[in-house]
This record gives C-alpha cells, sequence and structure tokens, in this order.
C-alpha cells in the first residue's frame, strides 16, 4: 500500500497529479494500492486552506495521518506492508508519525523537502 501525504495549501489532489501518467490517464506509475487523504486545512479549491486547521505536521497532521494509516490496512488486510510518501508538510509528518507511532508495517518512507524546525519554514 502506498499512502500519500500532501503538502501546505493542497489536497489529495496533489497526489493524483503527481502519481499519474499524464499521458494516458488509465496507466499509473504506482502500481500497487495507492491511498489518498487530507489533512484538516484541506480545501477544495486549489492553493487556499483553512487557515484555523493548519498544523505544519504536528499533533493533528500525525492523527490524520495515522487515521488513514489504520484505514488503509483495515480495507486492504492482504497487504502487509506501507510506504508513506510525503511532500514538504506531508513529508515532516510522514517523519513525526513514524517516531511517535513507531507503525510496525511501514516498509519504505519516501519524503521530499521535509523541513526540519518551524524556524526554518519562516526563515
Amino acid at each position: 500500500i502506498y499512502l500519500f501525504a500532501h503538502g501546505l495549501r493542497s489536497s489529495q489532489e496533489q497526489g493524483l497529479t503527481l502519481f499519474s501518467n499524464h499521458y494516458n490517464k488509465q496507466s499509473w506509475i504506482i502500481q500497487q494500492p495507492f491511498m489518498l487523504f487530507d489533512f484538516p486545512d484541506a480545501h477544495l479549491k486549489k492553493g487556499y486552506c483553512r487557515d484555523e486547521h493548519v498544523n505544519l505536521g504536528q499533533e493533528e497532521d500525525i492523527e490524520r495521518l495515522k487515521s488513514a494509516y489504520e484505514y488503509a490496512h483495515k480495507k486492504l488486510p492482504q497487504y502487509s506492508g506501507c510506504v508513506l510518501t510525503g511532500i514538504s508538510r506531508g513529508a515532516a509528518t510522514c517523519i513525526n508519525f513514524m517516531a511517535i507511532c513507531q507503525p510496525e508495517k511501514v516498509r519504505a518512507l519516501v519524503v521530499e523537502s521535509p523541513y526540519d524546525t518551524l524556524k526554518s519554514v519562516v526563515n
């Protein structure tokens, strides 16, 4: 199972854009089950977010990723492993999720541009 965590001011739509073959919409780059979810601040309008729910990879985001991880394994019990993927805030959330929750079924972590501190984001 591939589980994708989107970045700030994005939604699960980001995963659809990144992992689909733009030339053939029926073909996917990843051939295994691929699950998408939204963080609490996700907005239907591209480039917007619900500012009051922005969490930047902390408790609410970790909890949402944990729920998605548990849901994926409940819906697809025949798959014993999971690959977590994330971009920016999603990447930081994946790292925090691994450290705090220590999930047993994660086989790989693929992160792009995770930030290390809030200070580095602001600067």
